[in-house]
């Protein structure tokens, strides 16, 4: 069987104009137009500001990654642990068997009466928790806080 190289590094996004990824040259389209409609619509001096403090943003988005997540994750995930209910509670699981077998193949002395035919046939019924034994916690518990 022939062996073929696994393909490293999927996780990376394609470029498509040197070091620009879709997603970074798209945000910069954007804010290229943004700033192109707004030298038409807006006085020059204005024009200039709008378009500096644009352009800053846009960069700051598409270029910044902390801990390689882009920066419109980061600020999801900072809203959203902001205003998410923090409060955790514990609750104590309850144990379905309280106690545990000692041998689980022995049976019970317990028996069935089934009736057939108007007879009564004495069974015996086999328990997996036929001797039980407690927890010994509380001995434990006991002998630490008396120290016997």
């Amino acid at each position: 069987m022939a062996q073929y190289p696994t393909p490293q590094f999927i996780e990376q996004e394609g470029k498509i104009i040197y070091f620009l990824t879709f997603k970074q040259f798209f945000l910069l389209v954007g804010g290229l137009s943004t700033a192109i409609v707004f030298y038409y619509l807006l006085p020059f001096y204005f024009f200039v500001i709008c378009s500096i403090v644009i352009m800053g943003i846009v960069s700051v988005i598409a270029f910044i990654k902390i801990d390689n997540a882009s920066l419109v994750t980061v600020f999801l995930h900072f809203f959203g642990f902001l205003f998410e209910n923090k409060t955790y509670i514990w609750e104590k699981k309850k144990s379905p068997y309280p106690y545990k077998s000692l041998n689980p193949n022995l049976q019970s002395k317990e028996k069935l009466i089934t009736r057939h035919d108007n007879q009564e046939i004495n069974t015996t019924k086999p328990s997996h928790f036929s001797i039980l034994q407690a927890s010994k916690l509380k001995e434990v518990k006991r002998k630490i806080e008396t120290k016997k």
